[in-house]
């Protein structure tokens, strides 16, 4: 693991840094947003909770990814310590395969868009679940980085009706007849423990909120 910086705060959550997480052996990256470096300790129980407990942690020698918070939770979850050594960032590849390859293919998915600094956090997102859903050659049979973790076939259905920051409507339960209940959005990506299988981050085009829907 290691902690990707931007220079806007994103939308709807706030956040100017995303602690971004790397399988060694799947490749399967996910990244969590945070706002100061001191939430390490919640960022990687968030993570935990929501994709279960890693056999090892490796990381770099900041003091906020080594601190008691940290040994406390290695010790009851029985995760083994990893550190690079100063100067040796090869030896923690989530900074030069996964956080390089979200910089860069963020910054092509923006530019083709048309969407503002501001989505970069949900860009992220979606760019490291499409890696998480494609096939990867040295994967055993040619496994998805998600099925190879999981080791459950992976449904692509929800992504593969919209396209980053595409123009829509979705359903505005608050207008009242004779109103068509159409609100113009933006589609932001696939939502994760909200409703339904599909249910879709939208940004509303007037109040630049982002709704779950």
């Amino acid at each position: 693991t290691d902690p990707m910086f931007a220079n806007c705060r994103c939308f709807g959550y706030g956040w100017s840094s995303g602690q971004v997480f790397y399988g060694l052996k799947s490749t399967l990256m996910n990244i969590r947003g945070f706002k100061g470096k001191g939430e390490f300790p919640k960022v990687y129980c968030d993570y935990i909770r929501e994709c279960g407990v890693p056999s090892g942690l490796r990381r770099d020698n900041a003091k906020e990814e080594q601190s008691a918070e940290v040994d406390a939770i290695h010790r009851e979850l029985y995760i083994k310590d990893e550190f690079s050594e100063p100067y040796n960032q090869q030896q923690n590849p989530v900074k030069s395969r996964a956080i390089k390859y979200l910089k860069d293919h963020v910054h092509v998915l923006l530019d083709c868009t048309g969407a503002p600094d501001a989505a970069w956090y949900r860009a992220a997102q979606y760019k490291s679940e499409i890696h998480n859903i494609l096939s990867i050659k040295h994967l055993p049979n040619d496994m998805t980085p998600r099925q190879f973790r999981e080791g459950v076939t992976t449904d692509i259905s929800p992504w593969l009706h919209f396209e980053f920051y595409q123009c829509i409507l979705y359903l505005d339960n608050e207008n009242s007849w004779p109103s068509s209940k159409e609100r113009s959005g933006r589609w932001m990506g696939v939502c994760e423990n909200i409703g339904d299988f599909l249910t879709f981050w939208v940004l509303d085009d007037q109040s630049k909120q982002l709704l779950s829907r």
